[in-house]
């Protein structure tokens, strides 16, 4: 974390690449006659409400050009407001003739708030709210041989029919296409996609696990099959689950006929032996591969990523998560973020989540709504548990249309999201809201109807209804239920002082506020942890945010808008166990010391550690060994901090060592700030950006002294350009606060290399070099249509016999590009060839006889 490198200096950075995989597994390139293309690039944008735009003749040249995820305006904490009214977006695009005969949907994962969607001058409807997806069949309405047009008119304005129902809520719309858009393409025989069926219970793929222990789990897919064809189909679903290895672990068959126009739910139960189970600290993921036959031809092929577990909700002993019980730390999540609002790519969603779970946590509350379908997939793979909710905010227009719009966002929730192992409760309730008791208990029946079994578990306040209480430590509610488990939804704000709290603070203020911020979290952390019914609870808020209540933003964030951390931060992180551990997740051993060391700094030194002990030295002289606060903030907590009282301000360097019987462990060192040097650039990953022109990532910018320090006094005004195939979003000239700041910087759509420079008048420059790669194949970005100077890519996965595949027809003549990865993802064999079929010449290691293996080829144009 920059100038805190030290803080889990023991714990390396290993396995990002498998961790981004297997994230976004469930959206894996499928097969057969089955084809996902990214839908995210080549839209134009216009800012206002404009006659006719859904006409396919209608001019757009003159509109602002925009790539999905896509904000309306740049968001920053001193200008949080965002655009409410009407938008317009337009996107023209061809298909390649060899769908012809196929289905053609058009899915948008999230669009605020309202949105009417046209394809070719034809209205495909209306959705109402701004949380959930949308599929539209649009088979009848493009055109195969010449160019089609979607056009999308947004509606950002709040109304009363739908959640959250007010104007004045305590977070941002923002507004736009603010998620990614997909076509898919798929065989008239298919597998239904689970928001367009609209089936009670299925729809798509639905995976339960009835029986798990540790030596045999049962695994039910549910497979709900259509056949749109003109006659009968003879439909066999052939269900794989596949570990993390790629070792087949279980797999069962099932025929059956499908008659014309007709759906049928395939129901099988499949036996894992030893299986791998999942939970927070052991994140094991298993993908079903689900291949559909129409007689002896494979026409439909799809993964989904799932976790083997069982869960339970206790009022006295926690969390059951298997066989074993917890009592876990959480923290709420707003989807908002500096300059972005919340038009975040896929992978800055990971990144976001992978830096809460280091921060400490592992329960996320999401608050106030479903959030994007990336952050359950990276809350499987890091392991945290996740309370899925309604969007809700303080309002319940008891009108007819807000209400039934509530209920099929319930219905939705639970149908998008059921599969995700993370996923463990579901906050059926709208968040601080007047419902009534009739409103309540339809939306927990609705819940438990689309979940059957013991599986499902609600939660929510004011009433008896929902299977598990939740509410806000600052409402007594909480300490008045005296019979239900009870989730701790809200702490560490409101009570230390309601609108003017000392919890709200900025990272930029000084060490004693910063302090302060931090001893509530610790205070109420503490009292969470006395009462007999605590299972786990959520702190208010992980990162600063836009607020329309406020009229201004957040600050009580552990982080802030740009995420650097505040010091509460590294107070979460320390109540970590030093032995937990996950491939890839900064974790283990840490020390902090929150002081910047300079002049009027605290001489109380605060330490936060999850060592056993603390020994501070000051200029190499030891200032004293400490063992953990035992104060009454301090008495419940895993790991209390460590305070040296006395240590009076000297120039120089502080330094913490934290020990674990007796050897150091993690170190950290504080330098006083010097005069400002130079301009440092820091990616919150150094991983290759994907090249499919829309992933977008985060860059801290600070301000250095010659030694390194963080010049916390700095004001600079910082120039920020890039050389390479990528672009910065936002403004080219920032002005630092606190000494630091932060920059995107959006991806193209070529391999090869990066290089961001920031410069000030005065200061050395700083400069940052990032790769852009194809990403893998498992990434959902393996597919788009969009690439700079190549043809629509064709991507296929095969079962194969023997080592050849042939292209699609379109792939017939030209330069390719052929890629191959095995079941885990990984690239083991890439060819570049004009011929149609592709001979592996026994170059494949394929461990399997039938083996699926996913190819991606681009055509030169």
């Amino acid at each position: 974390m920059g100038e805190y490198t030290g803080v889990t200096c023991l714990a390396g950075m290993t396995a990002l690449l498998c961790l981004f995989s297997a994230a976004f597994a469930r959206e894996v390139p499928p097969s057969g006659n089955r084809v996902t293309q990214n839908f995210n690039l080549g839209w134009k944008y216009y800012q206002g409400d404009v006659n006719g735009a859904e006409a396919v003749s209608f001019g757009d040249g003159g509109w602002e050009n925009a790539v999905l995820p896509h904000n309306t305006k740049w968001i920053t904490p001193d200008n949080d407001e965002a655009y409410q009214g009407v938008a317009w977006y337009r996107k023209h695009f061809t298909l390649s003739e060899d769908y012809q005969g196929r289905k053609i949907f058009i899915e948008f994962e999230g669009a605020m708030q309202q949105s009417r969607v046209w394809v070719n001058g034809e209205s495909m409807g209306t959705y109402e709210g701004g949380y959930m997806g949308f599929v539209y069949d649009i088979t009848d309405q493009v055109s195969l041989s010449g160019e089609n047009v979607i056009a999308v008119r947004i509606d950002t304005r709040s109304n009363s029919n739908w959640a959250p129902g007010r104007v004045d809520v305590d977070f941002r719309y923002y507004g736009g296409l603010y998620r990614d858009a997909w076509l898919h393409i798929t065989d008239k025989l298919h597998v239904t996609h689970e928001l367009f069926a609209d089936t009670k219970a299925g729809g798509g793929v639905f995976v339960t696990y009835p029986a798990v222990s540790t030596s045999e789990a049962t695994v039910n897919v549910k497979t709900q099959v259509i056949n749109e064809n003109g006659s009968a189909a003879n439909c066999t679903v052939v269900s794989d689950i596949i570990d993390a290895t790629g070792t087949v672990a279980g797999t069962a068959t099932a025929t059956s006929s499908i008659d014309a126009s007709a759906s049928k739910t395939f129901s099988q139960a499949i036996t894992i032996s030893n299986p791998k189970l999942w939970n927070h600290l052991t994140p094991n993921c298993y993908t079903l591969h689900t291949t559909v036959k129409n007689g002896t031809a494979t026409v439909d092929y799809l993964m989904t990523r799932i976790g083997i577990r069982r869960i339970d909700w206790t009022r006295s002993q926690g969390v059951k998560i298997n066989n074993d019980f917890y009592k876990l730390r959480g923290t709420n999540e707003h989807q908002d973020i500096y300059g972005l609002g919340n038009a975040l790519s896929d992978r800055a969603i990971f990144y976001e989540i992978k830096m809460i779970k280091e921060a400490g946590f592992d329960f996320i509350r999401c608050a106030h709504y479903p959030h994007d379908p990336s952050l359950y997939d990276a809350c499987d793979s890091l392991g945290i548990l996740v309370m899925n909710c309604l969007t809700g905010w303080q309002s319940f227009p008891n009108n007819s249309s807000f209400k039934n719009n509530t209920y099929k966002e319930c219905r939705e929730m639970v149908r998008r999201d059921r599969n995700h192992p993370s996923v463990v409760i579901w906050e059926t309730s709208l968040n601080e809201s007047r419902y009534d008791d009739a409103w309540a208990r339809t939306v927990h029946d609705i819940a438990h109807e689309e979940y059957p079994g013991d599986q499902m578990f609600t939660n929510g306040y004011r009433t008896s209804v929902f299977d598990v209480f939740s509410d806000a430590a600052a409402h007594d509610a909480l300490y008045n239920e005296r019979s239900r488990p009870v989730i701790v939804a809200e702490y560490g704000d409101w009570e230390y002082g309601g609108f003017t709290s000392s919890s709200r603070v900025l990272r930029e203020d000084s060490d004693d506020k910063l302090l302060t911020q931090a001893y509530n979290h610790q205070h109420r952390m503490n009292m969470n942890r006395s009462y007999s019914w605590f299972s786990v609870d959520a702190f208010w808020c992980y990162g600063d945010y836009g607020s329309v209540l406020l009229d201004g933003p957040f600050f009580g964030g552990c982080t802030d808008m740009y995420r650097l951390p505040k010091y509460s931060y590294y107070f979460f992180r320390s109540q970590r166990s030093p032995k937990d551990s996950i491939p890839g997740v900064s974790m283990g051993p840490m020390v902090f010391i929150a002081n910047r060391w300079q002049q009027g700094s605290p001489t109380t030194v605060k330490v936060y550690s999850n060592c056993d002990s603390v020994s501070l030295y000051k200029n190499g002289s030891l200032v004293a060994t400490r063992g953990h606060d035992a104060d009454d903030i301090s008495n419940r907590l895993d790991y209390p901090p460590f305070t040296f009282n006395g240590v009076s301000f000297t120039t120089g360097t502080l330094r913490a060592d934290g020990k674990i019987r007796g050897t150091v462990a993690a170190t950290h060192s504080r330098t006083t700030p010097e005069a400002a040097a130079a301009v440092q650039l820091r990616p919150i990953s150094s991983e290759p950006l994907f090249a499919d022109g829309s992933e977008a990532r985060l860059v801290w910018i600070d301000v250095i002294d010659a030694k390194g320090t963080v010049v916390p006094t700095s004001t600079a005004r910082v120039n920020i350009s890039v050389t390479g195939d990528a672009t910065i979003l936002g403004p080219s000239t920032v002005t630092m606060k606190g000494g630091r700041l932060a920059t995107w910087v959006r991806a193209g759509t070529s391999d090869g290399s990066i290089t961001v420079n920031a410069t000030s008048n005065g200061l050395t420059e700083g400069s940052l070099e990032l790769s852009i790669g194809s990403p893998p194949v498992t990434m959902k970005r393996a597919i788009t249509s969009s690439y700079r100077k190549v043809a629509s890519p064709a991507v296929m996965t095969r079962r194969v016999i023997g080592s050849a595949i042939r292209l699609p027809a379109e792939y017939a003549d030209g330069l390719k590009t052929v890629t191959v990865y095995n079941l885990a993802g990984r690239r083991i064999y890439r060819t570049t060839t004009r011929k149609q079929v592709v001979r592996f010449n026994g170059n494949l290691q394929l461990p399997h006889k039938v083996y699926v293996i996913s190819l991606s080829a681009q055509k030169q144009l």
